[in-house]
């Protein structure tokens, strides 16, 4: 996301990802600066890969520390940072 964002210019997106996968897309999105909407097709896999959530529990978590302790990612509003944590909270329940 963040080089679509800083290299392509997006501002905009509509991101068409499984279920799983929609919460760490629009968390990485939203820190890049872009204003993302997830698309989750009718029939596509509920469950990640590979026997579970673990793998995605693990990008998610690396996710917010890129972000928000490394601060490698740009920095976004206090609004897209209250959305980011709202919706890791959301996923993590």
């Amino acid at each position: 996301m963040n080089r679509a964002a800083h290299v392509f210019g997006i501002r905009s997106a509509i991101i068409c990802t499984q279920s799983w996968a929609a919460p760490r897309a629009l968390f990485l999105a939203a820190g890049s600066g872009i204003d993302a909407l997830a698309f989750v097709p009718r029939g596509a896999p509920v469950q990640a890969p590979s026997g579970g959530m673990g793998g995605e529990d693990l990008k998610i978590s690396l996710a917010f520390v890129e972000r928000y302790v490394l601060r490698r990612t740009a920095p976004g509003s206090a609004a897209t940072a209250s959305f980011a944590l709202t919706t890791l909270r959301t996923y993590l329940r």
